[in-house]
């Protein structure tokens, strides 16, 4: 991880990069898409790509294979997490029901950076290893699931619009991490403890296949493990910490 390219926010779901068509609304109501999404673009062209990328982040897996998200999808009512899942649900249908094969949705997976002042998992663990000296978790040490970092995220999704074939990409390591090898590195180079709660549950995410991404565009799947001594420095320098 380049220190003075990683963005110190993470890019919410919501977050459109657009590259080329943007939907024109009347009267409140969007504009119907041509008929022949492969004619004329009826829509203001910003640039020569022609096309709409819209970052959906990874909470609701879907199994990879499939160019659409399946039809049956189950949310608790109990869950704290509905809404947003709800919306993002929303937001995957609403691009891929549009005919143009110019419109695409990136899939990204837990997405890090330097955030020092957040309330997510990594950050909040560097933090309270840096200022307290003290980790306590809530998880069994071999919780997992996947983290892609910020940087390649912000490089993948030009690549995607340029010159992607597809409408629908997983952006993501690939790979994924236990909560015990990130703590374990965290705390080799802050010397904080680690406090893990006896009988937490053990949470593990389905892998994301990132397959499609890597053959078809030249992006960088970094490693938490290897950027975590990196993220460490910085937020120590963020925080002010000697």
């Amino acid at each position: 991880m380049h220190p003075k390219r990683t963005a110190r926010r993470l890019l919410p779901w919501a977050t459109v990069l657009t590259l080329g068509v943007l939907a024109l609304t009347t009267n409140g109501r969007a504009q119907p898409p041509d008929k022949d999404p492969k004619g004329p673009v009826s829509a203001v062209t910003i640039d020569k790509t022609g096309a709409l990328i819209v970052p959906l982040g990874g909470l609701v897996s879907f199994d990879p294979k499939l160019e659409e998200a399946p039809t049956d999808i189950v949310v608790s009512r109990d869950d704290p997490q509905r809404l947003f899942i709800y919306s993002k649900l929303a937001g995957e249908a609403l691009c891929l029901n549009n005919q143009r094969a110019t419109i695409r949705v990136a899939r990204l997976s837990n997405v890090y950076g330097v955030n020092p002042h957040s309330h997510n998992f990594l950050p909040t663990l560097i933090r309270n290893a840096l200022t307290t000296g003290r980790i306590t978790l809530s998880l069994d040490p071999s919780s997992a699931k996947d983290y892609v970092a910020v940087d390649d995220v912000v490089a993948a999704l030009p690549e995607i619009a340029r010159r992607g074939r597809h409408r629908l990409y997983n952006v993501a390591s690939g790979v994924n991490t236990t909560a015990g090898e990130i703590v374990d590195r965290i705390t080799a180079h802050t010397r904080a403890q680690a406090l893990w709660q006896p009988g937490a549950p053990k949470i593990v995410s389905a892998a994301i296949d990132v397959t499609r991404l890597s053959s078809e565009l030249p992006v960088r799947h970094g490693s938490i493990l290897s950027d975590l001594p990196d993220l460490v420095e910085m937020t120590k320098r963020e925080l002010v910490i000697r």
